[in-house]
């Protein structure tokens, strides 16, 4: 239905950590049945550099600076079903027979052992997963909201747009893994030729375009 698939508001600058972030892209990701499950905004402490060839995602994945994905859910769904998701993911990105990816196959493995050991519950509606790379480090943060949301929150209006802000909840760290190839395959998913949310690439086009 039309409110399932209203965005988020996010907010154009975060502070993350004593670092500013400036936001870079949105997007939205959906189940096989065509149900918008959650929004996605990337926020970068470094904008692309405008170039002929618009490769800017490219220019995101190798620039060396931090950045991070921020998730904010439109439905609730279970931790099995997010690391399903996430899981297909990875699995087309890597050789998993090949044992020169012993160590990022078992770091997926903690990755997914955080996940499902700090949100027992699953994910609910308007709660926010964030991704940040670090350096060679992948942070990993949550925002639970605590208020039952309706479908007049999720449609466009003046008085609604500040409870639709991102991010809007207080964030606790669950974990981080230090390994630069599980930072790269992580926002691969979002941001190769093959992403999860495609409509995130053309959306970081048109933002680097217009700065």
């Amino acid at each position: 239905d039309k409110e399932d698939s209203d965005i988020f508001f996010y907010k154009k600058k975060i502070d993350f950590n004593n670092s500013i972030f400036t936001l870079t892209g949105t997007g939205s990701h959906y189940s096989k049945l065509f149900l918008y499950l959650y929004s996605i905004g990337i926020y970068c402490s470094n904008i692309p550099n405008k170039t002929n060839n618009h490769d800017y995602t490219n220019q995101i994945l190798n620039d060396g600076t931090n950045k991070i994905i921020m998730l904010k859910f439109y439905r609730n769904i279970d931790i099995l079903s997010m690391i399903s998701i996430l899981n297909d993911a990875f699995i087309k990105r890597i050789d998993v027979e090949q044992d020169k990816n012993r160590l990022i196959k078992e770091n997926i493995l903690h990755f997914e052992w955080i996940l499902k050991k700090t949100i027992p519950n699953g994910l609910k509606q308007n709660d926010e997963l964030i991704f940040e790379w670090n350096n060679n480090k992948i942070n990993i943060y949550i925002g639970l909201n605590n208020v039952q949301l309706n479908k007049s929150h999720l449609v466009f209006s003046s008085d609604k747009t500040k409870q639709n802000l991102v991010p809007s909840n207080f964030l606790k760290k669950l974990g981080d893994i230090e390994d630069e190839d599980l930072c790269k395959l992580i926002f691969n998913c979002y941001l190769d030729k093959y992403s999860i949310t495609p409509n995130l690439k053309y959306s970081i086009h048109k933002f680097v375009l217009d700065i």
